[in-house]
């Protein structure tokens, strides 16, 4: 699977989340969407979005809305098993 540099720098980001337990193993560990993108200076919101969403297309990540609201700051962002695989051979 190919990704792009900006899905790269988002999946890393998602490992430096203050939310983030350093257990790759858990694929189900959520941590909120704005702690990820507070990490990535360079996105603009739009960016970000597009970024999420190619993410989720490719079934690297998943998006849930934590309280049903349909806001930003509600929302969590989890790595699939697949992100996981792909997370660690960027780190390699």
């Amino acid at each position: 699977m190919t990704t792009t540099e900006k899905e790269k720098i988002y999946l890393l980001a998602i490992t430096k989340s203050n939310y983030f337990d350093d257990g790759l193993s858990d694929k189900d560990q959520a941590v909120w969407c704005f702690s990820v993108t507070d990490e990535i200076s360079e996105y603009t919101p739009q960016q970000a979005k597009g970024v999420m969403s190619s993410l989720v297309k490719k079934d690297l990540i998943t998006i849930e809305d934590y309280e049903g609201k349909n806001r930003p700051d509600d929302m969590t962002v989890c790595m699939t098993q697949k992100g996981i695989e792909v997370l660690e051979q960027i780190r390699v």
